[in-house]
């Protein structure tokens, strides 16, 4: 029988997060069990950072497992991959909207309403097929134009900009526990010669509406998005539509 312990990348993991280990509770990790995962991380006195990178560790040497040992279907692989962008996506962009909102304030359309903004999962990520070392294909949308409506009011573009730039930090900064994802926006309008993030308003003159597979992150909301659909606009953004539950055969 093949063990896992022969890989480095899990000796060295065992190592280093020897304590942490137990803090992913035994079986095929899920998207509560990566949830509460980073709940315990942070209850140590990590920063959401630290927090998500270990939890890539700690998930990626549980698959290892279930991989080697007990022949865990690459099916079930991809979607605990998937779960863990997801969830890692969902708390960088709730912890740094909080962090803007506190110095610029909410971006507000002209008739006060607050502009959402989605997070675009194209590629391996829209298609639920990521593996452990795929990167994140990621488009970055927002509804309209506009302004906050803090201390230090900027456009609307201007933050979502500066949103774009600390989700990157976030999650694709490489630190001293490693990334959470790379992170690659080519897949954008006009690829990386174009803005970080577009706008599919009124007011643009091209709307941005994801033409393959892909999963859209709003603030902590997720919407599946099938092929040839359109972002979603105003109650629709309210929207949240979860993955089914697994049923995994392994764990």
């Amino acid at each position: 029988m093949a063990l896992a312990e022969h890989s480095r990348f899990v000796q060295r993991v065992r190592r280093r997060y020897a304590a942490e280990l137990a803090l992913l509770p035994a079986g095929l990790p899920d998207r509560a069990l990566i949830d509460a995962l980073i709940d315990a991380l942070l209850a140590t006195g990590r920063p959401l950072p630290a927090a998500l990178r270990v939890a890539r560790h700690l998930v990626l040497e549980r698959l290892a497992v279930l991989d080697v040992e007990q022949r865990c279907p690459m099916a079930d692989v991809t979607a605990a991959m998937t779960h863990l962008a997801e969830i890692t996506l969902d708390r960088a962009l709730a912890a740094a909207r909080a962090e803007l909102d506190e110095i610029h304030g909410a971006p507000q359309d002209e008739a006060g309403r607050e502009i959402a903004f989605w997070v675009v999962g194209m590629g391996k990520l829209g298609a639920r097929e990521l593996n452990v070392s795929s990167d994140i294909d990621l488009i970055y949308v927002y509804d309209d134009d506009g302004q906050t409506q803090g201390p230090r009011p900027i456009t609307a573009h201007e933050y979502f900009a500066l949103l774009a730039k600390r989700l990157y930090a976030l999650i694709g900064d490489v630190t001293d526990d490693g990334q959470v994802f790379r992170v690659d926006l080519a897949l954008r309008p006009n690829g990386n010669s174009g803005p970080p993030v577009v706008s599919h308003g009124p007011q643009s003159t091209r709307r941005t509406t994801p033409s393959r597979r892909s999963v859209t992150r709003k603030s902590g909301s997720s919407v599946s998005m099938p092929e040839k659909s359109r972002a979603p606009t105003g109650s629709d953004a309210r929207q949240t539509v979860r993955t089914p539950p697994d049923s995994s055969a392994c764990g």
